[in-house]
């Protein structure tokens, strides 16, 4: 019976964990990058800052659009390891589902964005 359960009990710590980090808001797990500016009825605003070569960890965006202030060069990668180099120009906009990433600026500027999440019920 101990031979079932502590596999078992690893199985079931990992997938809670994995769900906790997938579900974090990424303004808990950056506070120095993203700075609310507003958030109320179901939608925040936030300024995003990523220096060159700062990261922020696996985070999840609900709904979401974004207005790049100053652009630069971002390494994407989901939930599966992929990697998606997004060049981010200046006065650009987005509107995007939401999803769960980590992001890097692999560029040699600062980039500087405005992010809209749209948070309501499905």
């Amino acid at each position: 019976m101990k031979k079932i359960i502590a596999p078992l009990f690893t199985i079931i710590c990992a997938i809670v964990l994995n769900q906790t980090a997938l579900s974090q808001d990424v303004h808990k797990i950056a506070p120095t990058m993203y700075k609310v500016l507003s958030d109320t009825l179901g939608i925040k605003v936030m300024e995003a800052t990523y220096l060159p070569g700062e990261s922020s960890s696996m985070h999840l965006h609900p709904d979401f659009a974004l207005y790049v202030i100053s652009g630069g060069t971002v390494e994407l990668t989901n939930t599966k390891g992929e990697k998606q180099v997004v060049p981010f120009t200046t006065g650009m906009g987005i509107v995007l589902p939401g999803e769960s990433h980590t992001a890097k600026n692999i560029g040699e500027t600062t980039l500087k964005l405005i992010v809209v999440e749209v948070r309501r019920p499905r």
